[in-house]
């Protein structure tokens, strides 16, 4: 785990941290190991001028995520006929659920949602392939 030595903060910057709550300090410092934050030292600084503890953020990040493949699902994925690929899309690497692909209840959550919504993709398919047909019909009338 790093220590505040390690971020290379300014002078300004390790006194001000030196005014938060250790706890709260200490919680972002084991934060910024995780190798997926690009930039580790604005990463705490911003964390610990939050007030909010990682733990929170982590919560609404999650939130978030799950919100928009609820989106997702019912804008765009009623028109993916198979599960699997909706999986994929979700779970799978650069999914927008990747990071919570081992919570086998959010994937069922996931999964169910697309099967209540899929028929509704079904139809519009269906009503696509009509009007083709009667398009299809109106151009073979119009050339004889």
């Amino acid at each position: 785990m790093k220590e505040i030595g390690d971020l290379g903060l300014t002078l300004k910057q390790t006194l001000e941290v030196s005014t938060y709550d250790p706890l709260l300090v200490q919680a972002w410092l084991e934060q910024v190991d995780d190798p997926d934050i690009p930039n580790p030292t604005a990463w705490f600084l911003v964390g610990v001028r939050s007030g909010v503890m990682p733990t929170e953020l982590s919560d609404r990040r999650r939130e978030k995520a799950i919100h928009l493949a609820e989106r997702w699902i019912t804008l765009t994925g009623i028109f993916v006929d198979r599960e699997a690929e909706v999986d994929r899309e979700l779970f799978g690497p650069g999914g927008l659920l990747h990071h919570y692909k081992d919570e086998d209840v959010l994937r069922h959550r996931m999964l169910t949602l697309w099967r209540l919504e899929r028929p509704r993709g079904e139809d519009v398919e269906q009503e696509a392939r009509a009007r083709a047909e009667r398009t299809r019909e109106a151009m073979r009338r119009a050339r004889a």
